[in-house]
């Protein structure tokens, strides 16, 4: 063993040994000569050891084991040609400082590696071979250790820095220029490495190791190659004491893992290759990074040192002429996992596939990635597949992109290019996303502060970025659902097929069931019964495996959200014009001009700006599994300029976050700043497809993923209350978004199934532009709205808008300036100013919207198309269903997974559509067409066609009006119409039908293919509606009027009402209520009771109401008591029983005549009592018609009526609830009046076969004439003037050939004033509508309150003037159109009679359970209709595809039948369904009133009242030309009054205070026709009185018929006779109408009375044709049965001439007495009727006058009876001719004397 000691030297000694070493260099001469001689020498050391001590410097030890090394050189001459061989093994080599230095042994084990052992060799062994042209080296390591120990490398820098003073002294550029005189080549070399140990200790006692298994490097014809195996990195705290070091085998955790490592590099090429065959591992922490930052810190420190030692001038670097550059080329084939500790609970996973990375230049780079997976505590998050990144620095089409914007100043720029196959991010359900990305965010902020970067400033000479294109060919973003959820669906979707199949099942065993009984006639029945329960455990069973087996597989539906784009590409484009903070500012501005920009400026943290052009094949949003996608939009293209700014944070909106450490460093705070990224945005779009859905079913989807977005993006920090969505979008977003639509639907859900696709509501643009700027939208377009339904009315366009403007202004009111988002700054939660502390703070107090007034115009313009209008179709279950989606739409949504159970107590988001304050809607079509249909078989429908367009304008107030109780609910949505303003011109209205078909009369109520037949209706030239909202007065009360809620002024109104618009209109109005009762029925307010005083508590007035003190206390006075009233003293005694007679006779058949007429006293009219203000509301409309004419025509005659008015207003009002049979009713009251109202009547006209063949007033002939100008006296002449009788024509003069046929109008009526009043008594009241309800008198007496709907008709003076034609069109158009009521009345009264009467035996308890069964009941047929519906639909669907297919027609038609009677079973049923209702609503209010017995149920209600009444009026009876007077007629009082009973009974009542008629006949012997003797008009003269029993097989049945005259005088010509009979029955035979011989009269009377057997008796009518029925229906309808006609006894004075010059039955001045005419059971026309009493008249007034003509008494004598027989007359009159004494009723008396009755 050799030992080398070296004893310790001073700093002098060193430098001179450094000397001795410089002059050993001189015998370099001495080196040829021994190089020529052969030479091998061997030497061996071991156990040799080094040591060395320096001043301030530890000690080091270099020991050696064992050493050899062998030289061998073979000497051929020279020197160039002499091989060298070199040999050199060495086992345990290693250094050895400090500590480790003094032990005298260390262990020999290979496994352990100590302390301050800077180096370590465990085996080595070199070979060296040189040779003339090149040199050789192979090397192999064995185990070999290094350790950057501090004491080694402050040793090694002493050593440098003494080596750097002693140069100083000595030159040694020498030793640098002596080199060979030629280059020596590298041959093959390798060397070979294995278990490496790298140890980098620190000095907080953190150790980084590194290992690699093997290493091999090797050269080869210039080619290097380097290979690694087994690398791993490891960290570890270094303890006190010794440590060893292990293997890989036991080594601590490794952080970095290496497998296999491949590195080649070919020199000439400059080709470098990097391969990583296996899986490589990585785990980033903090620790780790504090380890290795604290690493390099000490490593650059150490070779600064080193550098100043080594490099005494600074090397100036050899210029290199024509330096190619590297080839960089990287492959990974195995995957790469980079893990990145966030903290002690967060950890991100990176994990690749292959990966391939090239960078041939500076310039071109290509890397290319197979996968991506990003791993968010063990959940694939991020997923990439085929990654590729390229440089495009010199790509055309960049360069093209950019030429295509002008604004660009730079034509190319470097770019990136990024492109990815799939992009898939998925969150899962209930992880916290957001913790793991603001930890991200706080290490990323913790990288810059540990390394201490600061934010460069951001100028125009800062370096331009480069441009980036990213294409992605699918992007996915998905959000889990909750599996909870996703198994609850699944079981659902399983229980739904299980019962189908189970279904299946028990059919086929009932079938199997069935055989066996056709083959065993006995078959047990316990058998069945167990067969039945083996199949329900079989089903049981079934469903339990089943559901096992779901459980297993994995779900189908994962996600509650799915974002997919397809095709994406993108491309942003930087350049010099909007780069540095000046010019992005300048552009910001521009972008958005609205917000006011800080003059001192604003300082960014963030700020960029880039032109941006991208495009999307698709783009598809979808919630859960849902078909319907919520986005889809197909073919997108985007560009414009995009602005994203992070506005610089004030002190209070920085917050600190913690970023933990592990030891031995402490863990470390960052800021992070409040303030959010905004966007500026001008924008163009282009995209051929756009759909979007929404619907109140997605609702509890959406809440379930709002809770999920809060862990998916954190809400802020700020502790102020949340902003709403429409908030942030104004703080975060700004600018113009333009965009081009080819199509866009909008889709509305109209179910509360989230999987169905067919109830929407569907708003389909064609090529819209939309506009959408700082809180204005505009969009330009075409607009159809459709229905769509699984039904037959699927596809109903109900709106069609074309060349549609749609603006859309939004002006939010906020405490500040709105548009004033620069000034919003976000606060800490530690950092919230003092004045807050006391309150709730918000940092968006300035910004946050109170509320939003939003303005929506609609406007259209006229096309390229005229025929392309505005317009639309609607059905009636069109707007069923749009209610349906109104009150779904409405409806409040379940709160999910809110409250202290879930942990969720935060308040509810606001809605939006709660948010608004001021909502206004304008209207401005050019044109409007709009159809409505009851029905899809388009049985009856309304055409409103507008030729001038529609005008509309309206505002609302909105307000949330918080309720006073205790509960906790939301605040109550009240909104009120601040005004509204509509106008519609030139518009005209059609009714519909369908064409009658002659087959089958209810096949226009089934088929849905009938013709449809068009009616003129009405027209107006313009129509204009205002309403202003009423200001209800607290403090003040106003005496004067409240103005009506809504107004309504119409200009020419032309209207047409006949039969085919009465019907059409009667069945409209009967639909519109079947639905509207329907509805309440099935809703929630239906079983609901009003409140009732039962005089305890005082009547609450409802605001606004004028009630007067009288009535409230009469109202008063009627409610139970404690003390006795005044009413009760009355209903007690004699006083009691008169009133009770009264009544009792006021119910009987008898009436008496009273000397005052009711007609004179229009306050005692029926409609006008009802009709009066004591009791009103509110007043509700008030209509105003100008210029307005309505024509009436007929169904049995020809021509028309035309009723015109200048000036007419009507007025609605509502009144309080009023009492009719135990029942409260709501009322309404119409009052009008017509000045300058005239009636036009044709003079004789065909049957006039279309709308179009009618004649039309002029408004010269309606509007109101100025007295004062002067007529035209030639037209009064010809008769065409303006006062009555006049003709209006065309031409004045006689009419030419041309014009014969010419309609001609005749103003039957002048110019007079007209006032009707009308009561209407509903008997659906809403619970709402009053709080609280008098109830009526228990008293029969005092409820006698008739509600009865009452029309009255007044006229202060007429002006008459008709011919037999106009009179006979005046009586049909009475009868037939104004005074028609509806057949089916009395079926309904009389089911509600047996309804109570079967009620009456029920407890009230006990009635509301059938009520809800028939219910459901309905809800029942609804769903089959709607299944029906469904099922027509699809077969619908089949034939526009077939149309050939008779299997399909039928199927067609035989389900349009079953829905026709689905839909008759739902109104029977729902019929019944009301009276029920009615009668529950009935007792209950009873039982709370407890009334007394009520009386018989058989007792008939008046329905309606019809009253006619006139003060003054002169009528002029003309010819059939209309000129030629035939009487005249003044007429006083008059009084008409039709009553009809809801058993379709009626009565009439005609009174007339006065009557005079003049004869005008030509060479008439008397004028005066008839004067009464009474002319002073105070007393009845006339009274007709006549009461109808319901129809029998169409035939009237009159059960009373009486008339009551007063005495008059008649002067009578049978001329006049003839020529009044043939104006009054014009067409009949009033010659042959006279009244047969007895015998025939008996004949014909008992062919009556079996006729009216036959029609009496149930007895069924054989079937004939319908021609037939019709005429005997008409014909029947002509016939009347009296059952009992009564015309009292009158005294006449009679002057009568007959048809020849002298005639025996002429008289002059008689005094007769008509007898009382009495007739039982005929059957008779009016005609008949008419005769009969004429000529029994005749034969009892002739009698009469022979016998005053034979028998002619003395003046004296004649004069005292006279006055006797006047006072017996009016006996008479007064109480019938039975009352009086005994005598004998008055008889008919024949020309002898004998007696006629009939009976």
């Amino acid at each position: 063993m050799i030992n080398y000691w070296l004893t310790p030297f001073h700093h002098q000694s060193c430098e001179s040994s450094l000397l001795a070493t410089k002059r050993s260099s001189r015998f370099s001469s001495w080196l040829p000569v021994l190089l020529s001689y052969k030479l091998k020498t061997n030497i061996e050391v071991i156990d040799a050891s080094f040591a060395s001590k320096l001043m301030n410097c530890p000690s080091a030890d270099l020991v050696l084991t064992r050493g050899k090394i062998s030289l061998e050189r073979e000497a051929d001459g020279s020197i160039q040609e002499n091989t060298s061989r070199l040999d050199i093994s060495i086992e345990s080599l290693y250094c050895r400082s400090g500590i480790a230095s003094k032990l005298s042994h260390l262990p020999t084990s290979e496994g352990y590696h100590y302390w301050n052992t800077p180096f370590h060799l465990a085996i080595g062994i070199f070979k060296i071979k040189r040779s003339a042209s090149e040199v050789t080296f192979h090397g192999s390591v064995t185990r070999l250790e290094l350790e950057g120990c501090h004491m080694f490398l402050d040793l090694l820098k002493q050593l440098l820095k003494n080596a750097k003073k002693r140069s100083r002294k000595e030159n040694l550029s020498d030793l640098a220029d002596t080199q060979p005189g030629h280059k020596i080549a590298f041959g093959n070399c390798s060397l070979s490495l294995s278990s490496v140990y790298f140890f980098f200790p620190g000095k907080n006692k953190v150790c980084l190791m590194s290992s690699v298994s093997s290493l091999t490097m090797e050269v080869q014809d210039q080619k290097y190659y380097v290979s690694l195996e087994a690398t791993r990195l490891s960290q570890f705290m270094q303890q006190n004491k010794l440590k060893k070091s292990v293997c890989l085998e036991m080594a601590p955790p490794s952080v970095c893992e290496l497998p296999v490592v491949r590195v080649s590099y070919k020199q000439d090429t400059k080709d470098l290759n990097v391969q990583l065959l296996n899986d490589v591992h990585f785990c980033w922490s903090t620790n780790l990074h504090m380890s290795v930052a604290t690493l390099l810190d000490e490593l650059q420190q150490f070779s600064l040192a080193v550098k100043d030692v080594l490099f005494v001038t600074p090397i100036k670097p050899h210029p290199s002429k024509d330096l190619q550059p590297i080839n960089f080329h990287l492959r990974l084939r195995g995957s790469a996992a980079v893990e990145f500790k966030l903290s002690s609970n967060h950890r991100v996973m990176l994990v690749t596939g292959e990966v391939r990375t090239q960078l041939q230049t500076p310039n071109i780079v290509t890397a290319k990635v197979s996968k991506l997976h990003v791993y968010c505590d063990e959940h694939s998050v991020f997923e990439f597949e085929d990654i590729a990144v390229n440089s495009m620095h010199h790509s055309e089409a960049i360069r093209l992109e950019r030429q295509s914007f002008e604004d660009l100043q730079l034509k190319t720029n470097k770019a990136w290019s990024i492109v990815i196959n799939t992009l898939k991010i998925t969150f899962p359900h209930g992880y916290d996303f957001a913790e793991v990305h603001s930890e991200t965010i706080n290490l990323w902020k913790w990288l810059k502060l540990v390394h201490n970067k600061q934010p460069r400033p951001f100028t125009a000479d800062s370096p331009l970025p480069p441009d980036l294109f990213i294409k992605v060919k699918v992007f996915s973003t998905q959000v889990n659902d909750d599996p909870f959820e996703v198994k609850l669906r699944d079981n659902y979707e399983l229980l739904l097929d299980e019962s189908i199949e189970s279904e299946k099942r028990k059919a086929m065993l009932d079938s199997k069931i069935d055989e066996l009984r056709k083959t065993h006639l006995y078959l047990p029945a316990g058998k069945v019964e167990e067969l039945y329960t083996n199949l329900m455990r079989k089903n049981a069973d079934i469903y339990v495996q089943r559901s096992r087996q779901l459980t297993h597989v994995s779900p189908t539906r994962t996600c509650i959200f799915l974002w997919c784009l397809e095709s994406v590409e993108i491309l942003a484009l930087a350049d010099c014009s909007f780069h540095g903070k000046d010019n992005v500012v300048g552009h910001m501005k521009d972008i958005d001009p609205e917000s006011p920009y800080p003059e001192e400026g604003l300082e960014f943290t963030t700020l960029w700006c880039r032109l941006l052009r991208a495009s999307c094949k698709r783009w598809v949003f979808h919630l859960r599994d849902y078909p319907r996608p919520m986005l889809d939009i197909r073919e997108m293209y985007v560009w414009g300029r995009l602005i994203g700014a992070e506005q610089e944070a004030a002190k209070r909106a920085m917050r600190t976050c913690k970023v933990e450490i592990e030891p031995p460093w402490e863990s470390m705070e960052v800021e992070r700043k409040l303030p959010s990224l905004k966007f500026y945005h001008d924008l163009s779009c282009d995209i051929e497809s756009y759909t979007m859905a929404y619907g109140t079913c997605w609702e509890p989807a959406f809440a379930q993923f709002n809770l999920v977005s809060d862990l998916i993006n954190a809400p802020s920090k700020d502790p102020s209350p949340p902003l709403p969505y429409w908030d942030k979008q104004r703080l975060l977003l700004h600018g113009r978004l333009t965009v081009s639509m080819a199509q866009s639907t909008w889709l509305m859900h109209a179910s509360l199934d989230p999987y169905s696709t067919t109830e929407e509501w569907d708003w389909t643009w064609t090529d819209l532009v939309l506009d959408w700027t700082n809180g204005k939208w505009v969009l330009k377009g075409d607009l159809d709205i459709y229905c769509r339904t699984a039904s037959k009315y699927d596809d109903c366009r109900m709106l069609h808008l074309p060349d549609l403007k749609l603006v859309v202004k939004l002006n939010w009111v906020c405490f500040g300036d709105p548009n004033d988002h620069h000034s919003v700054m976000p606060c800490a939660p530690d950092k919230i100013p003092e004045y807050s502390v006391n309150k709730e703070h918000d940092s968006y107090r300035a910004f946050r919207s109170e509320n939003l007034n939003i303005s929506v115009s609609y406007e259209t313009k006229p096309s390229a198309n005229p025929a392309d209008i505005p317009g639309g179709l609607w059905f009636a279950s069109t707007l069923r269903w749009f209610d349906q989606l109104t009150t779904i739409q409405s409806g409040v949504t379940r709160p999910i997974r809110r409250g202290q159970v879930f942990g969720d107590v935060k308040p509810t988001k606001l809605i939006l559509s709660r948010h608004y304050k001021h909502m206004t809607l304008s209207l401005n079509f050019h044109e409007f067409q709009v159809c409505f249909w009851t029905s899809f078989a388009k049985q009856c429908g309304v055409e409103l066609c507008s030729s001038g367009g529609l005008t509309l304008c309206t505002e609302y107030l909105q307000r949330l009006v918080p309720y006073s109780d205790e509960l906790i609910r939301r605040s109550l949505l009240e909104r009120n119409v601040v005004y509204m303003n509509c106008e519609l011109n030139g518009a005209e209205i059609y009714l519909q039908s369908a064409a009658p078909n002659v087959k089958n009369e209810k096949e226009m109520n089934v088929s849905m293919r009938t013709p449809v037949e068009k009616n003129y209706f009405l027209s107006v030239t313009r129509v204009a509606y205002g309403r202003e909202a009423t200001v209800q007065q607290t403090m003040v009360e106003s005496d004067e009027e409240d103005t009506p809620t809504h107004r309504l002024v119409v200009d020419d109104l032309m209207a047409l009402w006949d039969i085919a618009n009465r019907n059409v209109v009667f069945t409209l109005v009967d639909s519109y209520s079947k639905a509207q009762q329907l509805k309440y029925n099935l809703s929630a307010d239906s079983l609901k009771t009003l409140r009732v005083d039962t005089g305890v508590t005082p009547v609450k007035q409802r605001e606004g109401s004028k009630i007067s003190h009288d009535a409230s206390s009469g109202l008063h006075q009627g409610a139970a008591v404690a003390t006795p009233s005044p009413m009760t003293k009355l209903q007690s005694g004699h006083v009691s029983s008169m009133l009770q007679k009264l009544v009792a006779e006021a119910e009987s058949k008898f009436f008496a005549l009273h000397e005052e007429p009711s007609a004179g006293k229009t306050e005692q009219l029926h409609g006008v009592a009802a009709c009066q203000t004591d009791d009103v509301l509110h007043k509700n409309w008030l209509i105003e018609l100008t210029n307005s004419q309505v024509m009436l025509k007929g169904c049995e005659t020809s021509g028309y009526v035309i009723l015109s008015a200048a000036k007419a207003q009507i007025l609605q009002r509502q009144h309080k609830p009023v009492w009719r049979d135990r029942q409260l009713y709501a009322k309404t009251t119409w009052v009008g009046s017509l000045e300058f109202m005239q009636y036009y009547a044709t003079v004789y006209v065909d049957r006039i076969s279309s709308a179009e063949d009618v004649r039309w007033l002029t408004v010269d002939n309606i509007e109101e004439r100025d007295i004062s100008r002067r007529e035209d006296t030639v037209s009064e002449m010809v008769g065409s003037g303006h006062s009555v009788g006049g003709v209006i024509t065309e031409t004045v003069g006689p009419a030419s050939q041309k014009h014969k046929k010419e309609i001609q109008l005749q103003r039957i009526v002048s110019r007079c004033g007209c006032h009707f009043f009308y009561a209407h008594y509903a008997e659906h009241l809403s619970p709402d509508a009053t709080e609280e309800v008098l109830l009526p008198l228990t008293d029969d007496l005092w409820r006698r309150v008739e509600a009865v709907d009452s029309f009255t008709l007044t006229h202060q003076d007429l002006n008459i003037c008709t011919n037999s034609l106009q009179y006979a069109m005046i009586l049909d158009i009475v009868n037939n159109l104004l005074m028609y009521t509806e057949p089916r009345k009395k079926e309904q009264f009389e089911k509600l009679q047996s309804m109570r009467f079967q009620l009456q035996l029920c407890r009230i308890e006990d009635q509301k359970s059938p009520i809800l069964q028939m219910q459901n009941k309905i809800r029942e047929i609804l769903l089959k209709l709607r299944r029906l519906e469904k099922k027509v639909y699809l077969v619908y669907k089949q034939l526009d595809n077939d149309l050939g297919n008779k299997s399909l027609v039928d199927q067609s038609e035989r389900l349009e039948r079953q829905i026709f009677e689905c839909k008759e079973s739902l109104n029977a049923t729902n019929e019944e369904l009301e009276i029920m209702i009615s009668c529950f609503k009935e007792s209950i209010l009873h039982s709370q009133a407890k009334p007394k017995a009520t009386k018989d149920s058989d007792k008939v209600s008046v329905r309606n009242r019809f009253e006619i009444c006139f003060k003054h009026a002169q009528w002029r009876l003309t010819e059939s030309d209309g000129q030629l007077g035939i009487a005249d007629v003044v007429l006083k009082n008059f009084l008409y009054t039709r009553t009809n009973n809801d058993n379709d009974s009626g009565e009439h009542l005609m009174e007339l205070s006065f009557i005079s008629m003049t004869n005008l006949l030509p060479n008439s012997v008397y004028k005066d026709l008839v004067q009464p003797k009474d002319a002073s008009g105070k007393h009845l003269l006339l009274r007709v009185f006549c009461r109808d029993r319901q129809p029998v097989g169409g035939i009237p049945i009159n059960e009373h018929f009486e008339v009551n005259v007063a005495p008059v005088s008649i002067q009578l010509t049978y001329q006049f006779f003839k020529v009044i009979m043939q104006f009054l029955f014009p067409g009949r035979n009033i010659e042959g109408a006279e009244e047969p011989a007895d015998d025939s009269d008996a004949a014909n009377e008992a062919e009556k009375k079996k006729t009216i057997k036959r029609l009496s008796s149930n007895s069924r009518i054989e079937p004939q044709g319908i021609d037939d029925i019709h005429k005997m229906r008409e014909r029947a309808a002509k016939n009347n049965l009296f059952m009992y006609i009564k015309i009292t006894e009158v005294p006449l004075r009679v002057s009568y001439k007959g048809g020849k010059e002298k005639n025996i039955e002429d008289v002059n001045d008689f005094s007769l007495v008509m007898p009382t005419l009495e007739y039982h059971n005929q059957m008779w026309t009016w005609l008949d009727l008419v005769m009969a009493m004429k000529n029994d008249s005749k034969r009892a007034l002739i009698s009469q006058a022979i016998k005053q003509k034979i028998l002619k008494p003395s003046r004296a004598d004649d004069s005292q009876p006279t006055v006797i027989q006047q006072e017996v007359d009016k006996a008479k009159m007064l109480m019938g001719a039975k009352v009086m004494g005994n005598e004998k009723p008055s008889s008919k008396k024949s020309l002898f004397g004998k007696s006629i009755s009939k009976s």
